[in-house]
């Protein structure tokens, strides 16, 4: 559990990238800073990024959202499922999701990553 407060190296590092509502990735991590140590005044992200159906009833869902959790102080991927017969979350580190491949890794990096077309 790391705690670095730089923005990190690479392409998208000074790039004006939307995210998150309009938001940058330096914008978050700057908001991220201000919000330390104020647990009443934390902000919270919770912002869902891809869904999925699993079947076999059409209730049957999988959700994938985008975390902080304020007490660690990290990104995290919470991935919810429900079903007919259980429901249940996992939270995953957002460095070990994306060393998976599929449709919702896909759309993290597409939501953070791509700016809309028309801009």
């Amino acid at each position: 559990m790391g705690t670095d407060k730089a923005v990190p190296a690479g392409p998208y590092r000074s790039l004006n990238i939307p995210l998150l509502n309009g938001q940058t990735p330096a914008a978050i991590l700057a908001m991220l800073r201000r919000t330390q140590g104020k647990e009443a005044d934390m902000a919270l992200i919770n912002r869902k990024f891809y869904q999925s159906w699993r079947g076999p009833s059409p209730n049957d869902q999988d959700f994938w959202s985008l975390v902080f959790d304020p007490e660690a102080r990290r990104l995290l991927v919470r991935h919810e499922w429900q079903t007919s017969r259980h429901n249940g979350f996992e939270d995953v580190d957002i460095a070990e999701f994306l060393k998976q491949t599929g449709n919702a890794q896909t759309a993290l990096i597409d939501s953070l990553f791509l700016a809309p077309v028309d801009a």
